[in-house]
């Protein structure tokens, strides 16, 4: 390992020390989880089976860590505080040579002057819950930076307080920042600053990794331990994937207390349409998530574009040549002449007397139309012609070119010995269409501009004149030629109109993220029948040829549809609930008998994902194994977890989601002759709507605040217009944010799916090669430096944005040291 040159330093690591592993002390599994979102290295000393010794702290004028965080205020244990009083002493000296902050996360704020502690209180006490009111300096300069101190802070743990002392210089000066709102007094956060110069913050609050207010809190025992420069960073994010576009989803039956088949809901294009008005006022009404758009997961099964049609071909009733200054007309020859010799020439004019007015044939789009006619002789070479369309009516006649047939059209008649405004046929100059004749055989000419003048009234349809533009001739049958196939036809290629729901994706895509949910929802584990169906004794594995064609032909759609995000989409996946991570062995209803993550996961889905360039793959966070960023053991793809929420699937309004919450948590327990509050994870009694949204409300800003980008999911089905322009969805957004802003200041970040995998696979990379670095106290220079090329954040140097006050950025960093200075603005 690299050795720093000379002077004082501190490596960029923390320090947490404990009373227990994860599973025994809550303060750990808080500070852990935080740290590792985050990317910042650190250490864990248990105090209940380890020694602090020196060459834990220090390596002569280097400092193994920038910062100290305590899980417990005395590190009490059974037997007393896991530190002797020297190894208190050891840490103490070490905080000040090394002028190292500490942080406690919890515990009894003692003064024992046999093990050297004094938490400088003067009185101590507790509280079974309680409420927290913030007071000055809390929300200013570094501490609480990020805390809307206006909203008070429920703390429904038990917890320690203490009454600072005042007056003594030899014991630490309190500044309480948190304090019992019932007895202000008593603080419950505070910081501590001690005459030989450290600095401690003090929480006595009693805290666990799911609690909301230990995730507000939990930031700034890191920021201040470190004083704010450390490898890693946090920022808030709030991104959701609304799955199962197109698709209609089977509903609730509150009779029966199921999902019902025979009930199920797809989504209008009048909510789609109050979608996007729901997402603006939502980003009006709440600015600090105002990037948020809803990202639509979709089944390609379920979309119709622009279908094309059958080609329809209307044969061309009349025809006639032109020729240069001659009175000669014929109307009824077999063939067609379009020649240019100098200044002289042969025209051909044609109309389709069937099709001579709108409306065109029958379809919801004509996408071109050509005129289709067959040259009957062998060109030297093609033949470039323009076609025009005549802007005045004309009559066929009877002429073949002979003496006496001197009938209409000729160069200069149109009809009844009437004079063509412009000699040889008045066109629209200005309409013309260039094209070029081939022979032998058919020549398709594309005349849809002329088409469409027609069709839209903007031109009368008197047919069209080709004309040649260079010299040389070409001779084509005619509407009278013996042959009825090479007679003149116009060919119509046709669209049928998406269905209506699609057609306003298609409008309206711009204002949603659109991730690839697999064509048609297959489960990627294993390929059951319908329910309704006979079952095989075990469902076959769904094979590498189904997986790549679920996924391959859903990307055609996106292409088809013209949906934004379809290059950035490539790399990451959604599949039908998350199958093919585990093995449900075909019985979806019964988790009994799953195989988990990664031992379940469906090689033949992974290398087809793979195979196709995914590199990102989503899994649900609730279920074993697949709750953390990862990779794919044997495949080059990492799992992306989402959290899933209590707004169900299976529901659209208030009324169907709160019966099946309280079916599931709470009635059938009851049914079932047992007491819910003696169930773990029931509920002692029904919730209505409101008390579901707060509950959802104070899980997801817990999620959000632990730091991790990990997006909510829900189905199509919950943007259903229940009433009034409200969903479940945004209803439960609302909730969401109104919460969030009672607590924090920060802006909400809104990754989308195409972003979340590369900075997943950063944090990954960054954690596997050992991203580490050192502070110089002397200079306030950073050095960083890995076991290979990683591009972690790092919080607190001249590098990257200001967030919350401090700036964070993504460094690039190799076998090869790279120096930093320390932000000053930055440090806390």
């Amino acid at each position: 390992a690299q050795t720093p040159p000379g002077g004082r330093s501190v490596d960029l690591r923390v320090l947490v020390v404990s009373v227990g592993d994860r599973a025994t002390d809550p303060g750990l599994e808080l500070m852990a989880r935080t740290l590792d979102q985050m990317g910042v290295p650190y250490e864990v000393l248990d105090a209940s089976a380890q020694p602090l010794t020196d060459a834990v702290l220090r390596t002569g004028d280097r400092g193994r860590f920038n910062g100290v965080i305590l899980t417990q205020a005395d590190l009490f244990t059974s037997g007393g505080s896991g530190f002797t009083a020297e190894e208190w002493q050891r840490l103490h000296d070490y905080e000040r040579e090394f002028q190292v902050r500490e942080a406690v996360v919890a515990g009894f704020p003692t003064t024992n002057p046999a093990l050297g502690l004094d938490y400088g209180m003067a009185e101590v006490g507790s509280l079974p819950t309680g409420i927290g009111r913030w007071v000055e300096p809390a929300g200013t300069g570094r501490l609480f930076a990020y805390v809307n101190t206006a909203t008070p802070l429920g703390i429904p743990e038990f917890s320690f307080w203490g009454v600072p002392q005042s007056g003594d210089p030899a014991r630490p000066t309190v500044t309480p920042l948190l304090v019992d709102d019932n007895a202000p007094t008593h603080a419950l956060v505070a910081r501590l600053q001690y005459p030989d110069g450290r600095e401690v913050l003090l929480s006595t609050v009693g805290n666990a990794w799911y609690r909301l207010h230990s995730n507000v809190l939990a930031y700034q025992f890191v920021d201040f331990a470190t004083k704010g420069v450390f490898i890693g960073g946090r920022y808030i994010s709030l991104a959701t994937h609304t799955d199962d576009m197109f698709l209609a989803d089977d509903l609730w039956n509150p009779a029966t207390n199921q999902t019902d088949p025979n009930l199920s809901y797809r989504l209008t294009p009048a909510d789609l349409e109050n979608v996007v008005a729901q997402q603006a006022a939502f980003r009006q009404a709440h600015p600090l998530a105002a990037t948020w758009k809803v990202e639509l997961p979709f089944n390609g099964v379920g979309a119709k574009g622009w279908t094309p049609n059958a080609p329809v071909a209307k044969p061309v009733a009349e025809d006639a040549t032109l020729v240069t200054n001659s009175l000669f007309s014929y109307g009824r020859s077999t063939t067609l002449t379009v020649a240019r010799s100098g200044s002289t020439e042969r025209r051909a004019i044609l109309r389709a007397a069937d099709v001579a007015a709108p409306p065109a044939p029958p379809a919801d789009r004509i996408d071109r139309v050509t005129l289709r006619v067959v040259v009957t002789n062998t060109l030297a070479q093609p033949l470039p012609v323009q076609v025009c369309p005549l802007t005045e009516s004309w009559a066929e006649g009877t002429g073949n070119g002979g003496l006496l047939d001197l009938g209409p059209p000729t160069w200069f008649s149109r009809a009844n010995w009437t004079s063509w405004s412009t000699a040889g046929g008045t066109f629209a100059s200005g309409a013309c269409v260039t094209a070029q004749l081939t022979g032998p055989g058919a020549n398709e000419l594309d005349i849809t501009p002329i088409w469409q003048a027609w069709a839209s009234g903007a031109r009368p349809n008197h047919g069209v004149l080709i004309r040649a533009t260079a010299n040389g001739s070409a001779t084509l049958a005619s509407a009278e030629h013996g042959t009825a196939a090479n007679r003149p036809t116009l060919q119509f290629a046709t669209s049928s109109a998406p269905d209506p729901l699609t057609a306003k994706a298609m409008e309206l895509k711009d204002h949603f993220g659109w991730i690839n949910h697999t064509y048609s929802a297959l489960q990627m584990d294993r390929l059951c029948p319908d329910p309704d169906e006979p079952q095989p004794a075990e469902c076959p594995v769904t094979d590498y040829a189904t997986a790549l064609d679920e996924i391959a032909r859903n990307r055609v759609v996106w292409n088809e549809l013209g949906l934004p995000g379809y290059q950035e989409g490539l790399q990451y996946l959604l599949s039908d609930s998350h199958a093919g991570l585990h093995d449900r062995r075909g019985t979806e209803e019964d988790p009994s008998d799953d195989i988990p993550f990664p031992e379940g996961l469906n090689p033949n889905f992974m290398q087809a994902a793979q195979d196709l360039g995914v590199r990102y793959i989503a899994s649900d966070s609730s279920r074993p194994n697949q709750d953390r960023e990862q990779r794919v053991p044997g495949f080059d793809l990492f799992l992306l977890p989402r959290f899933p929420t209590n707004v169900y699937v299976n529901a659209t309004t208030p009324e169907e989601n709160v019966d099946e919450h309280n079916w599931i948590y709470y009635e059938r327990h009851v049914a079932a002759g047992n007491d819910p509050c003696t169930v773990p994870g029931a509920i002692c009694a029904p919730r209505t709507y409101e008390e579901l949204l707060a509950a959802e409300a104070e899980a997801t800003v817990t999620h959000m605040l632990s730091g991790r980008e990990w997006p909510h999911y829900f189905h199509q089905s919950n943007l259903r217009d229940y009433g009034g322009g409200r969903t479940l969805q945004t209803d439960w957004m609302d909730a969401v944010m109104t919460r969030y802003e009672q607590l924090f200041t920060l802006p909400v970040r809104t990754p989308t799916a195409p972003e979340l995998g590369p900075a997943a696979e950063d944090r990954i990379v960054a954690r596997e090669r050992n991203v580490r670095g050192w502070l110089d106290i002397d200079t306030q220079v950073v050095t960083l430096v890995a076991d290979g090329t990683a591009r972690p954040l790092v919080t607190g140097l001249t590098v990257g944005e200001p967030y919350g006050g401090q700036r964070i950025g993504k460094v690039t960093v190799g076998t090869t040291p790279v120096t930093f200075a320390v932000d000053p603005t930055s440090a806390a």
